[in-house]
């Protein structure tokens, strides 16, 4: 027991060395820091980067359908979503049922996506490089894999 808390906390634990949220927590924000690096000089951070790149490939989408695929929050893509309105590289409509919004990319979102893929692609095959393709790629479905777990 640490005598400070009461509890029974090594410092392996206590430092996140066996903590799988730490450690994903941690590194997503490194990844995203070199990432943001990689993309600086392009006017759009790695989560904007995501927004415009699913609509550039799925097309037109809801709000929710778009949050969805991107493993987002509706809170977290609509904060992600307004700088990008402002800029005008999405727009964002009133769909039909007027219940939902529907999201697409405009011809300067697509300009900047574009502009921006060659930065992206040379901070990804970075991370091939250093990590090793194949580590890289057991990696991902690694973490894909926890996608599917519940808790339970």
């Amino acid at each position: 027991m640490d005598a400070n808390s009461g509890t029974n906390v090594t410092p392996e634990i206590s430092s996140g060395g066996t903590c799988n949220s730490y450690l994903v927590r941690r590194v997503d924000r490194h990844l995203n820091a070199v990432y943001d690096r990689a993309l600086a000089g392009t006017g759009i951070r790695t989560t904007q980067f995501s927004v415009l790149r699913a609509l550039a490939l799925e097309g037109e989408s809801r709000i929710s359908t778009l949050a969805a695929t991107l493993g987002m929050d509706r809170s977290t893509l609509s904060a992600n979503v307004k700088p990008l309105v402002r800029a005008g590289l999405i727009e964002v409509t009133e769909a039909s049922d007027r219940r939902a919004r529907d999201v697409r990319i405009t011809e300067a979102g697509r300009t900047t996506l574009e502009g921006a893929m060659p930065a992206w692609i040379a901070v990804q095959e970075s991370f091939e490089s250093a990590m090793g393709h194949e580590s890289a790629r057991a990696l991902r479905k690694l973490l894909a894999g926890t996608l599917t777990w519940d808790g339970a």
